[in-house]
């Protein structure tokens, strides 16, 4: 069974409380290792009068709808309420003819579409901390910002562009990782390829002592594993 890495998000403009309906838009990034190699897709999708449940429930049933075999499907969202929904609440809703001791089911019409595409596959769902510089889900939020301002839709799973955003990302952090305050916090980068650097420095991945030359090394490193350039901001000074 292939395993398919599903990354998602949603976004609800001006909208700080989810019952509150306001234009919103879902983003996620589509993952599957094949030949050696990553094959990504995208897709997003918008809604003029929305919450950010609903976006939410909308980010993961656009990509299972696209799915046309049973797959092992890791789903990452930081949305807690799809997490538990998937792993949890949706059982018990289920086995009490989808209801619940304390009232209504919000989007339950969504809930039900989304189970059934879930009983499809074999899926686990894991939370990620929003906003904390995850790149999968740093870039499904720029996704879904994106649609949610633009109303767009891409129309099904498209060619990826996540690299490339990442790529540029990079370009802008890097120069300010050398000589970062310890407060700072400017990226966290988790790569496949046994690297990892973590900020802020200080704080975990990186030790407190970490000198400048220890620093310069994870940036040297840091722009190999995605084939950028490096220069020294101590040999440009001199």
């Amino acid at each position: 069974m292939q395993t398919v890495y599903i990354h998602a998000d949603e976004s609800c403009l001006g909208n700080q409380k989810q019952m509150q309906s306001s234009p919103g838009g879902a983003g996620g990034l589509v993952e599957i290792w094949k030949d050696d190699d990553w094959e990504r897709r995208d897709f997003w999708l918008s809604e003029p009068d929305t919450t950010n449940n609903r976006m939410a429930l909308s980010s993961a049933i656009e990509p299972l709808s696209s799915l046309n075999r049973r797959c092992r499907i890791i789903l990452t969202s930081d949305s807690q309420y799809l997490v538990k929904g998937i792993n949890e609440w949706r059982h018990g809703w289920k086995r009490s003819g989808w209801k619940r001791k304390a009232g209504e089911i919000l989007n339950l019409d969504l809930w039900k579409q989304h189970d059934i595409l879930v009983e499809r596959h074999e899926v686990v769902a894991r939370w990620v901390r929003g906003h904390d510089g995850h790149p999968e889900n740093e870039y499904v939020d720029f996704l879904a910002t994106t649609a949610a301002a633009d109303q767009s839709t891409s129309g099904g799973l498209t060619n990826s562009g996540f690299i490339e955003w990442l790529c540029e990302q990079r370009k802008r952090e890097i120069p300010r990782l050398h000589g970062v305050p310890k407060t700072g916090k400017p990226f966290r980068v988790l790569t496949r390829n046994k690297f990892k650097l973590d900020s802020p420095i200080g704080g975990s991945g990186l030790t407190k002592e970490l000198s400048s030359l220890q620093l310069e090394t994870c940036v040297q490193r840091l722009c190999r594993s995605f084939g950028l350039s490096y220069h020294s901001p101590q040999r440009g000074a001199e």
